[in-house]
């Protein structure tokens, strides 16, 4: 079944295991590495309202956590190229 077609009839594509295991178990340390994890991982809404910081701001560069690590495996792995293609269409 196409990536398109599985998610018109089921709502998700299931890739399989595409990646290296090793590699994920490696990015997913270093994610926990970056900031504690647990209930103290969000802020209380009067903690935000208090602080001018973040009012206004939106996803911008150097606010995402993937683009200070090498995620380029997912982009290049064969099954989620062809499945992006399937899903955007071919036209280049």
């Amino acid at each position: 079944m196409t990536a398109t077609r599985a998610l018109i009839d089921q709502g998700i594509y299931d890739f399989g295991v595409v990646l290296d295991p090793v590699v994920w178990g490696t990015l997913l340390r270093q994610i926990d590495a970056t900031r504690d994890f647990s209930e103290g991982l969000f802020l209380t809404e009067a903690e935000v309202d208090r602080n001018p910081e973040y009012t206004g701001v939106n996803p911008v560069p150097g606010r995402n956590l993937l683009e200070s690590l090498d995620t380029n495996f997912v982009d290049s792995a064969p099954a989620v190229v062809e499945a992006a293609l399937d899903i955007a269409g071919r036209r280049l």
